[in-house]
């Protein structure tokens, strides 16, 4: 439980973290930006999704209170109960923060590179809407598992608490076998995980193809990837590996624990012994969503050092001749001013050019 609430609360900085940077930049850019930039639908759903998440930790806690983590021979019959009580009613939440978590992302992704290949952007919304139903389901089942035997209940929900209280000894309510139940957790899982290795993979596949267009001079397919990675200028070889490992990595760390958290699902009823067979399955549950979530943040991470960074380097006008020799090392996605709209801003640095005449304009160095 202890790295449970470790990473809970690395999380929680995590996103105060981003809120309170994308807030400080929109307070400081109110003329060059518009909240539409700073703040988009992923920002509510990656909310929604911590939400979520801390509303699972408090159900885990008090069901750690009343025994989980124990064996189930050691408990009392009401502790049992509460224990299994708290755990279960905590699993819809926790495959629903999975779910607004991961739609967040797919958001942010599809807004930094919907525009770029229509493919990439049909692909993002298949995604998005095969884990919504896929967690929805899931989410749904969970608590309605349980029924009447005789007949088709109007309302199931009502049957829930049969998942950790006895069931009527006539037999007139059932619930579903473990098997079920293990079988849905796997397409589940599954479908997640193929979810997150696509994203981890789209996401470094892009951040390096607007790279290389962005800094090749030569002819295109003239060189290898591998020719032009290495005649990449160092500097923005450096930013690009560091921005694939922040962002493609922890959801590349998702996609595993996703895995873990399935493989697991099997053994959580081995001997009879739910109480204690279910705290790991909760920490790589707790794995998968915070992975999500870190990796929101860097790009925010990037635009705060960046900017940083800048003020620092620039003691006189801000635009110095170093700062315009950045312009012409590549690192822009293309050559022209962007027109994106939401998200763009967390992938990129905005910088202010003041003309001649005293005018402001902006643009995006990515």
């Amino acid at each position: 439980m202890t790295q449970i609430l470790a990473l809970t609360g690395i999380v929680t900085v995590a996103l105060i973290f981003r809120l309170g940077v994308k807030t400080w930049v929109r307070w400081l850019l109110p003329r060059v930006s518009s909240p539409e930039r700073i703040w988009g639908l992923e920002d509510l759903l990656f909310l929604v999704g911590y939400g979520l998440d801390i509303a699972h930790m408090a159900f885990i806690q008090k069901s750690l209170n009343w025994g989980l983590g124990r064996h189930m021979w050691f408990l009392a019959d009401d502790e049992r109960a509460k224990a299994l009580r708290n755990e279960f009613i905590s699993q819809p939440l926790a495959v629903l923060a999975s779910m607004f978590s991961r739609s967040g992302m797919m958001c942010f992704l599809y807004t930094c590179f919907g525009s770029a290949d229509k493919h990439i952007r049909l692909s993002i919304v298949v995604c998005i809407i095969i884990q919504v139903i896929a967690n929805s389901v899931t989410a749904i089942q969970i608590i309605v598992q349980c029924g009447p035997t005789s007949f088709i209940a109007p309302n199931r929900v009502a049957y829930f608490h049969y998942m950790w209280d006895p069931l009527p000894s006539d037999g007139s309510v059932a619930c579903q076998s473990p098997e079920v139940q293990t079988t849905i957790g796997f397409v589940q899982g599954g479908l997640n995980t193929t979810v997150d290795f696509f994203l981890t993979i789209i996401s470094a596949i892009q951040l390096w193809r607007f790279t290389i267009r962005a800094t090749d001079s030569g002819p295109s397919g003239s060189n290898s990837f591998l020719a032009k990675f290495h005649n990449m200028p160092k500097q923005t070889r450096a930013r690009r590996m560091w921005q694939t490992i922040t962002l493609s990595g922890p959801l590349l760390l998702s996609g595993i624990a996703s895995i873990v958290k399935t493989y697991l699902l099997k053994s959580i009823g081995d001997e009879n012994d739910i109480t204690h067979n279910t705290v790991p399955f909760v920490l790589w549950v707790k794995i998968e969503n915070y992975s999500i979530l870190l990796a929101t943040c860097a790009p925010v991470v990037r635009l705060l050092i960046r900017m940083l960074s800048d003020n620092h380097n620039n003691t006189g006008s801000y635009w110095s001749h170093s700062r315009s020799h950045q312009f012409q090392e590549g690192f822009e996605l293309d050559k022209h001013h962007h027109t994106h709209s939401k998200g763009a801003v967390v992938m990129s640095v905005f910088a202010v050019q003041v003309d001649s005449d005293g005018a402001s304009t902006s643009r995006l160095v990515h």
